[in-house]
């Protein structure tokens, strides 16, 4: 009996750190780092980091959905960069405001993603193949605009 209920509670363990494993480590980083430096948990570090991680949250959520529907796309990051390579040439070459050419480029990334969404639901080309094209022609596009 006694062993049976040992079996049990290292399931029951098991089972909660493989379920809160990532919250545990993070944890255990805050209090790591919290001692190390008496910068980290201040007000001006927190939102450096929030700002930090808040492109890669929105892109984090979308494909959330894309791959809770089974798909796959492989173009968000390269339509991210391209869309930031093509806010700041508008604002440096054409003095655009922040604002504008940020709402612009973001119109032209929902745009990427509707033609993703044709190709994929309309010209029936499968998802993988679709958005590694797009993938491909947004970097090489932004690899031109750049110099590479």
């Amino acid at each position: 009996m006694e062993n049976g209920k040992n079996s049990l509670e290292k399931k029951s363990l098991k089972r909660i750190f493989g379920n809160y494993g990532m919250v545990f480590v993070l944890i255990a980083l805050i209090v790591i780092f919290s001692v190390l430096s008496n910068r980290f948990l201040t007000a001006d570090n927190i939102f450096n980091i929030l700002r930090q991680v808040s492109i890669v949250g929105i892109i984090a959520v979308g494909m959330t959905f894309i791959m809770l529907t089974a798909g796959i796309d492989l173009s968000v990051g390269s339509v991210a960069g391209f869309a930031c390579v093509g806010a700041a040439l508008l604002m440096t070459q054409f003095s655009m405001h922040p604002v504008l050419a940020s709402i612009i480029m973001c119109l032209f990334g929902i745009g990427l993603g509707l033609a993703n969404g044709f190709f994929v639901s309309k010209l029936d080309v499968p998802p993988f193949i679709a958005t590694l094209g797009m993938m491909v022609s947004i970097r090489g596009l932004a690899n031109i605009i750049t110099g590479g």
